[in-house]
């Protein structure tokens, strides 16, 4: 096996310390302008003044009660919610499906960037510049207006589409052409927007309902699928970074997705990821610790004695005094058993016995426990002066015998039957002892003497019990099909004795005279009771698995490499089917039952107590622990730095040749709780150019292009020289440019210049856009008046109170609006 990539699961982040306040707000109170880019994901806010946003954050919320101390409510904002472990669970975002809606989590969003950046007015007399999505709806720029302007009484507020300041910002940077087009990646939609005549032709955009949370989405689907009795729960955020880390984008996906499963290239695509598990250990004890351990159970064994001698007694003194109690009684009975019968039913009732005869018996039964139990103190054995039954009316005639001896004589009768079948059980015993010696003296003359014949004998006969171990699997598969031909066979026989009981119809002396029931003089008739029950396959007599693992253990000591021969082949057999490379990948296959004694191989075992069940085929295990002597640890896979392709990797855990069973025990456990990416990495980013993959009716980011090139009269072929890649949601993945030019060549002209950008800095892009866009109007300069600088730009609150909330003030960067009162 190759060098396999394993890596560590992604853990939730954690923080100690909540985001710091800014306290230089004295500087800022010219009506400098507030950017916030409000995405769906991260949110970043800042001064326009400012290169680079004062805050950036995962734009979520927590709000839970606070059980530390005084119950008020706690809202925790961005990366704040992973400071308390409350926080995490209770996470909320403002979108739902990449709609704005939820206005209540964006007052606590803008509440916290306000006084995050210090603040301290009862209003916010800044004018606002805010990203949206392309074609926002009117109902959320409706909330956000009147959030704006009647909560934090706002003078101005300008909107602009994220995409397009993210252009701005390029082209002032890489002095890109002005025509072209821009690939928006989001987290819910990817939007294409074309530029024609240095203009935005947001009528002719196109949008695909696709974007980087569909990825994390989809790879949680597929792993559900792929390991459905997976132990831990695989969350979103682990997700969305095994995404991040391990996916990529396939030049030509037909051809590496047939090429990934092969053995070849198999160690290169696979990535494992290691979840924690709980590790098995044994302990090592000291001379001392033992010698401590010995004494302290010769102690409780002690003590344990005297309990039960103890119980024992009072036991004994019980009984002594209950029949003291009954003799009393049956004296009574005998005194008036001649003169008042009533009396004697009554002490009968009263007693709980139904005759005299039963009391009787009782009080010898117990006279009898009381006579062991004081051999049993005095070490006797009460066996030895016990005198053999008699037999005396055995060879008597019934003509001669009245009628308690009759009955004496059939009790006689079943005696002797009980030591006649004792005496055959030993003598069989016997029997087949002698005829053992004698095979196994047979059996050593042989390997004495014609060594290879008796090595050729053994694997037959081990060739013979697998196939009987075989067969037996078959018919258990079989009967538990009812429409198989084993289970119609038992069905039809249990119809037969049914049917040969019922027809004995009539009266009980009738029956007895016109039918002879003969079953059972033939052993053989027991059969059919094997044949209509299910369970018989458990309960034969006969162990062909014990039996084929004293077998294993002869051939490995006699003949070690054909037996490892055998599990080679069966691993080679395992390892080459697509299905184990799928779940498992490279790795060595674990034989359930290897054909190399398990005690043969390694210096140590694993507690008899301690059992074991794996299924390799959907790496799924389970160990059930019931011994003292082993006790739990746990344990995690050792950390690693990711990269998406040749990143750092670890070894395997542990090599395939487990020095105990311990260690191959601890692989079962290891190995289900592992994640093998290996198709994912490639399938999961293909939804981009094949979205039917994810289950949308929708073409893909090529064909959208194309539309826009066949639709769009003068877009072609200037738009190909300055394709634009912005957002964060699969432009972090890696080979998307490669992938992007080559099926875009493939449908250009030839001899079409294209050229793909992508975003200097993908993540504040269109913040900084924006930013730069205000310091643009102002030259460079620091304004006094920053209100009517964006005026001609902005929503003015006047604008507000005469158009109502609905209203969108034009600009270069943002919607179209249209009036449809």
């Amino acid at each position: 096996m190759k060098h396999q990539k394993v890596f560590n699961a992604p853990e939730i982040p954690s923080k100690t310390e909540t985001q710091k306040i800014f306290n230089d707000y004295s500087s800022f109170r010219n009506g400098v302008p507030i950017v916030i880019d409000f995405g769906s994901k991260f949110c970043r806010a800042g001064w326009s003044t400012e290169e680079q946003p004062r805050l950036h954050f995962e734009n979520i919320i927590s709000k839970f009660k606070n059980r530390k101390g005084s119950s008020r409510n706690v809202v925790l904002v961005g990366e704040d919610v992973y400071t308390d472990p409350m926080g995490y669970s209770n996470i909320r975002s403002a979108f739902d499906s990449g709609v704005l809606n939820n206005f209540d989590i964006v007052e606590n969003t803008l509440d916290y960037i306000f006084s995050t950046m210090g603040i301290d007015d009862s209003s916010v007399n800044h004018p606002i510049l805010m990203t949206e999505p392309l074609a926002n709806l009117y109902s959320s720029r409706k909330n956000m207006n009147e959030l704006l302007f009647e909560c934090y009484a706002v003078p101005a507020a300008l909107y602009g589409i994220d995409a397009l300041w993210a252009y701005n910002f390029n082209s002032r940077s890489n002095t890109l052409d002005k025509d072209g087009i821009i690939i928006s990646f989001g987290n819910y939609f990817t939007d294409i927007i074309p530029i024609l005549d240095e203009k935005p032709r947001v009528e002719h955009a196109i949008r695909l309902n696709i974007g980087g949370n569909s990825m994390p989405e989809f790879l949680l689907d597929l792993i559900k699928i792929k390991y459905p009795a997976f132990p831990s729960r695989v969350s979103e955020y682990q997700s969305r970074e095994l995404v991040k880390n391990h996916t990529f984008f396939a030049l030509d996906y037909k051809q590496e997705l047939g090429s990934i499963l092969e053995k070849k290239s198999l160690g290169d695509f696979d990535h494992i990821i290691q979840f924690p598990f709980r590790h098995i250990s044994t302990n090592e004890k000291t001379k001392e610790e033992l010698e401590l351990q010995e004494e302290k159970r010769r102690e409780n064994a002690k003590n344990l004695q005297k309990i039960a001698a103890r119980i024992r007694q009072e036991k004994l003194e019980r009984k002594e005094i209950e029949i003291v109690e009954l003799q009393s009684v049956l004296d009574q009975i005998n005194d008036l058993e001649s003169t008042d019968s009533n009396s004697v039913r009554n002490l009968l009732r009263d007693n709980d016995f139904d005759s005299k005869e039963e009391l009787e018996a009782e009080i010898k039964k117990i006279e009898g426990s009381l006579k062991r139990a004081r051999y049993k103190d005095l070490g006797i054995d009460p066996n030895e002066d016990k005198e053999p039954p008699k037999l005396d009316l055995l060879e008597v005639p019934d003509d001669q015998l009245d009628q308690d001896q009759l009955k004496e004589k059939r009790k006689q009768k079943l005696i002797k039957s009980n030591l006649d079948a004792r005496d055959r059980i030993r003598q069989a015993k016997l029997e087949e002892k002698r005829k053992q010696e004698e095979e196994i003296k047979k059996d050593l003359d042989l390997k004495t003497n014609n060594f290879e014949v008796w090595l050729k004998q053994l694997k037959d006969k081990r060739q013979s019990i697998l196939d009987k171990i075989e067969a037996k699997n078959a018919l258990k598969s079989e009967l538990s099909n009812r429409r198989s031909q084993a289970s119609q066979i038992r069905l039809r026989n249990i119809a037969d004795l049914a049917s040969n009981e019922s027809n004995n119809s009539g009266s009980k002396r009738k029956r007895q005279e016109e039918f002879e029931d003969n079953f059972g003089e033939d052993d053989n008739d027991w059969n059919i009771y094997l044949d209509i029950s299910k369970e018989n396959l458990e309960d034969e007599e006969d162990d062909p698995e014990a039996e084929l693992i004293q077998i294993n253990e002869l051939l490995f000591e006699n003949d070690p490499e054909y037996l490892n021969s055998l599990d080679r082949m069966e691993k080679d057999k395992i390892e080459n089917t697509i299905l184990y490379r799928f779940y498992s990948g490279d790795q060595e296959a674990i034989l359930e039952k290897p054909a190399v004694p398990k005690n043969s191989k390694s210096q140590g075992s694993i507690s008899k107590n301690a059992s074991v069940s794996s299924n390799l085929d959907n790496s799924t295990c389970s160990v059930k622990l019931e011994d003292s002597d082993v006790e739990i640890d746990e344990d995690t896979a050792s950390n690693n730095d990711y990269n998406n392709n040749n990143g750092s990797s670890c070894p395997p855990r542990r090599s395939s040749i487990f020095s105990t069973e311990l260690d191959e025990v601890n692989e079962l456990i290891a190995r289900s709780n592992q994640i093998h990416l290996n198709v994912e990495r490639v399938r999961v980013p293909e939804i981009l150019f094949q979205p039917s993959i994810f289950g949308i009716d929708q073409g893909g980011l090529v064909e959208a292009i194309e539309n826009l090139w066949k639709n769009v009269p003068g877009l072609l072929p200037v738009s190909a020289k300055n394709i634009f890649i912005t957002g964060q949601g699969f432009s972090k993945t890696p080979g998307l440019q490669d992938r992007l030019r080559k099926e875009l060549t493939s449908i250009l002209p030839v001899g079409t210049p294209l050229n793909i950008f992508m975003s200097t800095d993908l993540e504040s892009d269109a913040w900084r856009g924006a930013a730069a866009w205000t310091r643009f109007l102002s030259n460079g300069a620091n304004h006094t008046n920053y209100i009517n600088l964006i005026e001609p730009f902005s929503i003015s609150r006047v604008l507000y109170n005469e158009c109502g909330s609905e209203y969108l003030k034009e600009n270069a960067f943002s919607n179209k609006y249209h009036n449809f009162s």
